[in-house]
């Protein structure tokens, strides 16, 4: 006898970090326009003129996402934590957490009215027939996109998350070649509870060293000099692309990260270009004037540099961490302030860069819930309170506002650091 069945093998991609991934139960989702999109923006923007390797995509972490969502959520079913609708969805949602980002991810999402994530939640809309397809409940997705469902924790948790884990294991080995001690332990003993997350007892010691890996990578990547520099070096360049008029918002939103390089590459205005060719060369701005925690002053290397550090008081670091003048969202406030600087040492107003302190919210380290072995629920920062401080402590040593110039320009800033930081403590 000859058995004729249709057998659904699996549709596998083929991961670094968590080996063969199947994708079969999400193809009608992974083959959308608007998740291809993903593979066409870069995961850590700008990164790789630090760090050449760091060129990994959004959707590579969000398979990679898929991947550990759909592991967790299977210890969870058999746990009873979650239904067996949850236990699909979760995964869904996770694949799709990014598909609203803009092009090379947080670079531009400052140039635009509404957050990836917001924006995410109309092309999640968009997706109902593909989501559908895939056997999900989509109001439940939904309802994991626009956070109303507080089990959408179990992708975006600041600690515990899946997509969390995933990219900083993703990110730390394309860059530092490191991934947070005892990651695969810690996946093993995270629990729902209903309305949040929470670790066994055992994984404590875990759960710290990744609260450790994450402030690591915010010193050496994330935050690095070189990474932050080049970020709003990019970001004020597309600013003045969308000011000449030759791109709009909605047109950019939709753009892939070679279309966004193609546009600045061909600009019809010379500022735009000549800024575009010099990113490309990596003939970037700067430091002339660092301002930084007074604490933290002397980690700045300013031998045979023409550069100033100044220290200010944690109010008064506080104050310019939450300026709305000095923030990214508010570029025309950072376009009058570089002008102003500029007319005061003597210099053009595209001759001076401001880089200001990226995202404050996101150093503060969130506590941990504990299922200790009695049952009851005990919190990480108050059982180690000092850990938590040494973890502030480090976001401190690596928060700094920066004026920045061109090499030939440095001494100009430099050299009238005080009048500088008079005009930037006036912005505020």
């Amino acid at each position: 006898y000859t058995f004729y069945m249709e057998i659904p093998t699996p549709k596998l991609i083929s991961d670094p970090i968590h080996g063969m991934i199947d994708v079969r139960p999400v193809l009608p989702i992974v083959e959308t326009r608007e998740f291809q999109a993903l593979g066409y923006k870069s995961q850590l923007g700008v990164v790789p003129l630090v760090y050449a390797a760091a060129t990994h995509t959004r959707k590579a972490h969000c398979i990679g996402a898929y991947h550990a969502a759909k592991m967790l959520c299977r210890g969870w079913l058999d746990w009873g934590m979650i239904t067996p609708e949850e236990a699909v969805a979760v995964p869904v949602y996770a694949l799709i957490h990014d598909i609203g980002h803009y092009p090379l991810s947080h670079v531009t999402e400052a140039l635009f009215p509404i957050s990836h994530d917001e924006r995410g939640i109309g092309i999640v809309k968009k997706l109902k027939p593909q989501i559908e397809a895939c056997n999900v409940n989509f109001d439940l997705v939904l309802s994991l996109a626009d956070h109303s469902n507080p089990l959408y924790l179990a992708v975006h948790d600041k600690n515990l998350g899946a997509e969390k884990l995933d990219y900083l294991e993703r990110d730390g080995r394309a860059t530092i070649t490191d991934r947070p001690v005892g990651i695969d332990y810690l996946r093993e003993h995270i629990y729902w509870l209903g309305n949040c997350l929470a670790i066994d007892e055992k994984a404590v010691d875990s759960s710290k060293d990744c609260q450790d890996f994450y402030a690591k990578m915010f010193k050496n990547v994330y935050l690095r000099r070189g990474a932050v520099i080049g970020q709003r070096h990019l970001q004020k360049n597309v600013y003045l692309l969308l000011k000449s008029g030759e791109v709009n918002v909605t047109d950019l939103a939709e753009m892939y990260d070679f279309e966004l390089f193609s546009r600045l590459r061909s600009s019809k205005d010379p500022k735009v270009k000549e800024m575009f060719e010099d990113f490309l060369h990596r003939n970037l701005f700067k430091e002339a004037v660092v301002i930084r925690y007074a604490d933290f002053v002397d980690t700045e290397h300013t031998a045979g540099k023409d550069k100033s550090v100044i220290g200010l008081d944690h109010h008064t670091m506080e104050r310019i961490a939450n300026s709305k003048n000095l923030s990214d969202y508010n570029q025309e406030a950072l376009l009058e302030i570089e002008a102003k600087i500029a007319m005061a040492v003597g210099l053009k107003p595209e001759d001076v860069l401001i880089v200001t302190i990226v995202s404050p919210d996101r150093f503060k380290t969130q506590d941990i819930q504990i299922v200790t072995g009695n049952g009851r629920l005990a919190s990480l920062k108050d059982r180690y309170p000092g850990h938590f401080h040494d973890l502030a402590e480090t976001a401190k040593s690596y928060t700094a506002f920066r004026v920045c110039a061109k090499q030939e320009n440095r001494a100009k800033l430099s050299q009238k650091a005080d009048l500088i930081k008079n005009i930037i403590l006036e912005s505020i």
